[in-house]
């Protein structure tokens, strides 16, 4: 059995401990864990399955010419990828309350860009349990991956983690 890939960016926050989370519940003899500052293309392209996990950033950051952090350092290579043997499940850190219209934008724009790119996106989340006016991560009331408020709902994080996992692992056919 090939290792999933989960790939994430920025360390050291609540995107590292869902990541962490996630590698808990796939099981850590499964999957290796990677911050994307620390990826290359030759060893992303090893891989058939990955998860993908980023934080909450604006749209000015995403639409600007790529800011030298993270996901943004790593995209520009990113995008000269064929990712057409690949399947890619996604999560996005946000914060609901605050940023209510532009929950979990940064999923929307990672999805699109993996996409662009050839990749079979899978692990979309039903909208109902969620609080928000507005996502770039909605496509036909799913979000395009996994959201994660671990500033107003960590409560629900672990069983949210749980469910996610399940359905990707199948997706996966791991």
């Amino acid at each position: 059995m090939n290792k999933i890939a989960l790939i994430y960016g920025p360390t050291g926050g609540s995107t590292e401990k869902v990541a962490k989370l996630i590698v808990e519940k796939i099981g850590k003899d499964k999957i290796d864990l990677i911050p994307v500052k620390n990826i290359s293309t030759e060893k992303w392209l090893s891989y058939n399955c990955l998860i993908c996990g980023t934080a909450t950033i604006g749209n000015d950051t995403w639409d600007q010419n790529f800011r030298k952090d993270d996901w943004s350092s790593f995209f520009p290579d990113l995008l000269k990828l064929n990712l057409n043997h690949q399947k890619i499940a996604c999560f996005g850190l946000g914060d609901h309350i605050t940023y209510s219209a532009h929950f979990v934008d940064s999923l929307g724009k990672l999805v699109l860009h993996l996409e662009r790119q050839g990749a079979q996106t899978i692990g979309k989340v039903n909208v109902d349990d969620y609080d928000f006016s507005h996502s770039e991560a909605v496509i036909d009331n799913q979000f395009v991956g996994l959201p994660i408020d671990e500033d107003f709902e960590s409560e629900k994080t672990e069983q949210r983690i749980l469910n996610w996992v399940t359905a990707i692992k199948a997706e996966f056919n791991k």
